[in-house]
């Protein structure tokens, strides 16, 4: 239900190049000593293998399955990327979708407070419980848009795609690190679905003022 006050410039790149511009971005916006100081926790509860070095597997993890990312602001800082080696095909479609979803969200509601929260000690759920609404919203909305915009066809060319996606990085990696980088995608997911059978997109909207 939300208008694009401004248009959004989208750049499609492949895989290997997508990857590499995620590092970039990782290697900018990630504080080390940070996720060194989550790693050894982890650990001291069981949850990594001693000597883990959780930036570099985060890294490896998240640049293996980005399928497209959406940078908060206006350019050069903000942006819109999207993965493919067919061009603008029915399942870079649907990716997109997910992040135009994240664009017009953040000209409206700023996203930008993710990374508030990322810098304020101790508000780390409260960061988990808001980016699950932001990708709960996103997935909800490239669901339906694959069901009532794209046309059989495509719908049949997107799934073999989506089939031939391998993660065996994710895959291999502990529960703990798979289940927190899945969480904002699928139980966002059941959280914005709940909102919008009881509301529609309006009951979603509100919950970012919440």
């Amino acid at each position: 239900g939300l208008r694009f006050r401004r248009q959004v410039p989208v750049t499609i790149e492949s895989p290997g190049k997508l990857s590499k511009r995620l590092l970039r971005v990782l290697a900018e916006e990630t504080d080390e000593a940070k996720v060194n100081r989550q790693g050894r926790a982890l650990e001291l509860l069981g949850e990594l293998p001693p000597g883990t070095d959780l930036p570099r597997l985060l890294n490896a993890v998240q640049a293996e399955g980005v399928l497209g990312f959406y940078l908060p602001g206006r350019p050069p800082k903000g942006g819109l990327y999207v993965r493919s080696a067919r061009g603008l095909d029915p399942f870079a479609k649907i990716t997109l979708a997910h992040e135009l979803t994240h664009a017009v969200t953040d000209q409206h509601y700023d996203l930008t407070r993710a990374d508030r929260l990322e810098a304020d000690t101790g508000r780390e759920d409260e960061l988990v419980a808001y980016s699950a609404l932001v990708e709960g919203d996103a997935t909800l909305l490239m669901q339906r848009y694959l069901i009532e915009r794209l046309t059989p066809s495509e719908r049949v060319d997107a799934g073999l795609v989506a089939s031939a996606q391998r993660t065996p990085r994710r895959d291999a990696a502990p529960a703990a690190i798979r289940e927190s980088m899945l969480f904002p995608y699928q139980e966002g997911l059941r959280f914005v679905a709940r909102l919008y059978q009881g509301g529609g997109w309006s009951a979603v909207n509100r919950a970012y003022g919440d």
